[in-house]
Parts: C-alpha cells; sequence; structure tokens
C-alpha cells in the first residue's frame, strides 16, 4: 500500500483529481460493471475508513452496471459522498482501493490517505525503543544516512 499524494498527477489521486482533502470529501466512491459478449469489464474504488479504535469498514459506493447482452436499461445507484459518510467518526485514515479487470488485463492497487496527523510523541517512543533494541548496525546507519544525522 502506498501513501496518497494529493495533487499529484499519479495514482488514484491523479486518475480521479483530488487535488486537495476538500475534493476528497466530495469524491462518490463508485463501481461500473458492463457485460457484453466476450466479457466484463469492471472499475471501481472501494474506500474504507479507518477509525481510532483501529476498525475498518467499508464506504457505500455508487454504481452502474449495464448488459450488453441482454439489452436491458442500465441498472444504476448513488451513494453518498465520502464527507457525508464519515461525518461525526473519528477517522484517523481513508484507504482507497482500486480495481480494473477485463479483456485487456487487471490492474488493481490501494492507496492510504491519512486524515489526523499522527500523535508524534507516541509515533517518538516507538521509534525508540525500536531503534534501541536493533542491534544491526548498517540498519541504523542507513536510516541515519537519510536522515541527514550523524552517528557518532
Amino acid at each position: 500500500m502506498e501513501l496518497m499524494k494529493l495533487g499529484s498527477n499519479r495514482g488514484i489521486a491523479g486518475k480521479y483529481n483530488l487535488k486537495t482533502l476538500d475534493a476528497v470529501l466530495k469524491f462518490e466512491p463508485f463501481e461500473r460493471r458492463h457485460t457484453w459478449c466476450d466479457g466484463t469489464n469492471y472499475e471501481g474504488i472501494a474506500v474504507f475508513a479507518v477509525l481510532s479504535d483501529g476498525t475498518e469498514f467499508r464506504l457505500e459506493s455508487g454504481f452502474i452496471h449495464s448488459d450488453g447482452n441482454e439489452h436491458t436499461p442500465d441498472v444504476s445507484g448513488d451513494a453518498p459522498v465520502i464527507g457525508e459518510q464519515i461525518a461525526g467518526l473519528q477517522v484517523n485514515a481513508l484507504v482507497f482501493h482500486y480495481e480494473e479487470y477485463g479483456q485487456n488485463g487487471n490492474e488493481e492497487w490501494e492507496e492510504c490517505l491519512p486524515i489526523t496527523p499522527p500523535d508524534w510523541k507516541v509515533l517518538r517512543r516507538r521509534i525508540e525503543d525500536a531503534l534501541r533494541k536493533n542491534t544491526d548496525n548498517a540498519t541504523l546507519f542507513g536510516i541515519a544516512n537519510k536522515l541527514n544525522c550523524k552517528i557518532y
């Protein structure tokens, strides 16, 4: 899973023009499925809300299902936007799961968007504990090198 970069032209944010957190909260998760004589094409984004207690739940998605074989009318449904669905909940992050498949192959990936900033005191304490317990000098020097810190 990757970290979502808003305002980027890459990944889910780039594909659906999500430049700000406001744009994300106005986004409607969706799925499109079209069945025809040679198979099925599918494209969809499922969004999962990660709550402060660690539980995850899937948000509702809008959908469009069409069947070219039976010549029946398309079936569609709307869902509330992300902001309406998570209003009043203690959401730490949103996980976007993109999936596309059809005649030309499959594509699938996930991106995470943190909503609330991390608790820096807890994060610092956990990192310090992990570094103290780590005995591999190569790892320690690699981390120090990435952070432009000197180890004496």
